[in-house]
């Protein structure tokens, strides 16, 4: 029996522009660089992006200053992209 892996949501140019905007939000808030999404995050995006966008202006919803600091050093060590 083989593997099976998730694959990626198809890849147009306005889905390929949030995962930019994402990884750079992720970028800032981890503070070093993002080079890729994981596909859930990627089927996230595609999905629902433009739900949150309507519903709240923009994917940067959140503020850096008020994300707890324990919280991005836990992310930051644990150094998944999901």
């Amino acid at each position: 029996m083989s593997e099976m892996r998730p694959s990626s949501p198809p890849k147009t140019t306005e889905l390929l522009g949030r995962i930019e905007d994402f990884k750079k939000r992720g970028s800032n808030l981890r503070g070093k660089t993002q080079a890729s999404l994981g596909v859930y995050w990627e089927w996230l995006l595609c999905n629902y992006s433009h739900q949150i966008v309507e519903t709240v202006g923009t994917l940067e919803f959140t503020d850096p200053q008020l994300v707890p600091l324990a919280l991005i050093q836990g992310i930051t060590e644990e150094g998944t992209d999901e």
